[in-house]
């Protein structure tokens, strides 16, 4: 009989080798800052739009109070007898004359602000730095910079929507547009400008400051990604 030698594999050959790790390069990851920008735009739209339609009629009635001729007895005696008279008189819709130029402007008004403070903001602060760690005055110039610049917009689409505002106006936001045109040319839409735009970079301005200094947005922290200039919001108790 011939004897058959068996080979012993030592017990170091009998463990099984470690698991390969994918490179990194074949690691898909998330990122985290996809549509960011689009995301801003579309929250300023919907909180446009929600603001305007809330505010409209309150607004109609002030502009008609502040454009009434200096008589005695004045025309309305207060807000609640302007909101009264104007729908005895013209009807309930009358309270919202003029809406479809704000409703639609300001939603991209709205947009733009958002989406241009995130790019102001990526462009002032350093790549990597949380929001909580920006300069206050960084906050006030991106603030600022984003109240400038959809005040090129807000300024025109508010003076067509005094005009259809004011009592006895007549015709719809086309005849008003093309009137205005014919009688003060380019140059009248421009009317009333250089307040607007002040007063748009102070509002954003500050309080986007005021956001900064204490906190506001608890919900949410902004922090601008390592790989790209742009702001996003997430899990304000994930930092990594």
């Amino acid at each position: 009989m011939v004897a058959v030698e068996k080979s012993v594999t030592p017990s170091s050959h009998l463990q099984s080798a470690p698991p390969s790790v994918p490179s990194s390069s074949s690691i898909t990851t998330k990122d985290p800052s996809r549509n960011a920008g689009m995301k801003s735009f579309l929250a300023g739209i919907s909180a446009g739009m929600a603001s305007t339609i809330a505010g409209y009629a309150p607004d109609t009635v002030k502009v008609r109070l502040q454009t009434q001729p200096t008589k005695i007895p004045p025309t309305y005696t207060g807000a609640v007898d302007c909101a009264v008279k104007m729908v005895r008189e013209e009807g309930f819709l009358s309270l919202f004359k003029g809406m479809s130029t704000p409703l639609a402007s300001r939603a991209i008004v709205n947009g733009m602000c958002f989406s241009s403070y995130t790019l102001f903001m990526g462009l002032l602060a350093p790549v990597g730095q949380k929001f909580n760690e920006v300069p206050l005055y960084f906050a006030f110039l991106a603030g600022g910079g984003a109240g400038a610049f959809s005040a090129l917009v807000a300024g025109p689409t508010e003076l067509i929507k005094v005009q259809m505002q004011v009592k006895g106006s007549t015709g719809s936001t086309i005849y008003q547009i093309r009137h205005l045109l014919k009688y003060a040319g380019t140059r009248g839409l421009l009317s009333g400008m250089t307040p607007t735009i002040i007063r748009d970079v102070i509002c954003m301005g500050s309080g986007e400051g005021i956001n900064r200094k204490y906190n506001i947005s608890d919900q949410t922290s902004v922090k601008i990604c390592r790989n790209k200039r742009i702001i996003i919001r997430h899990d304000p108790h994930n930092y990594s």
